[in-house]
C-alpha cells in the first residue's frame, strides 16, 4: 500500500475515534451527571477535543519555518554551521530557549520566536539570528533583544538584503573556529 494511502487511512481513523471518544464524554455526562454543575476541569479536554476534531475534518498545512525570500541566505547558513561543527534549528521558541525564574517574565517570552538559532551539537545555544525584510529598526523586537543581552547569549538583526560577506564576517566573531580547516567551503555559494 501506498505511503499517501495509509496516511489518508491513518487520518480518517483518528478522526473517527475522535467523534465517538467526544460522543461517549457527552453521552457520559448527560446521562450520568445531571444534577451535578460542569466542572473547570472539563473545558479543557473538550477544547482539545474539538481541536483534534478540526485536525481530523480539515487538512493540516505545512508552514515554511524561514521567511519567503531567505532561501539563498538559509543556504549559506547550512554551510556555514557545517563548516563550523554547528546545527541551525528554526523558529525557537524563547520560552523553551530561556528559563527565568518569574513567571511574570516566562509570561512575555511565551509565544515570542527567534528564527534561527546556531547550536552546539550537544544543543547549546551559539547564536540567535533575527531575520527581517529591511535594515530599519523594529519595535517589537525589544523584548527578544533583551532576553539574548540578558542571558549573555548573541542575537544579529540579520537584513534579508544583507551582503553574505558582512554577514560572514558578524558571524566569524562569534561563532567557535571549524575542528578541521576547509580552504574554501564558500567558493560555490559566494
Amino acid at each position: 500500500m501506498e505511503p499517501i494511502s495509509l496516511s489518508l487511512m491513518s487520518l480518517a481513523t483518528t478522526g473517527h475515534a475522535v467523534r465517538r471518544l467526544s460522543g461517549a464524554i457527552e453521552e457520559a455526562r448527560t446521562r450520568e451527571h445531571a444534577d451535578c454543575a460542569p466542572s473547570r476541569l472539563d473545558a479543557p479536554q473538550s477544547d482539545l477535543l474539538r481541536g483534534l476534531t478540526g485536525l481530523a475534518s480539515e487538512p493540516v498545512a505545512i508552514r515554511r519555518l524561514a521567511p519567503a525570500g531567505a532561501d539563498d541566505l538559509t543556504a549559506r547558513l547550512a554551510r556555514y554551521a557545517a563548516l563550523h561543527g554547528l546545527l541551525l534549528t528554526f523558529q525557537v521558541a524563547l520560552d523553551a530557549l530561556f528559563a527565568p525564574a518569574d513567571p511574570a517574565a516566562r509570561k512575555v517570552l511565551a509565544g515570542r520566536r527567534v528564527d534561527i538559532l546556531l547550536v552546539t551539537p550537544e544543543g547549546a545555544p551559539v547564536v540567535g539570528l533575527d531575520l527581517t525584510p529591511h535594515a530599519g529598526p523594529c519595535h517589537r523586537d525589544r523584548i527578544r533583544q533583551r532576553a539574548f543581552r540578558e542571558a549573555g547569549l548573541p542575537l544579529l538583526r540579520v537584513p534579508l538584503d544583507e551582503e553574505w560577506g558582512s554577514l560572514r564576517t558578524r558571524l566569524d566573531e562569534l561563532a567557535p573556529e571549524a575542528e578541521a580547516p576547509v580552504d574554501n567551503i564558500f567558493a560555490e555559494v559566494a
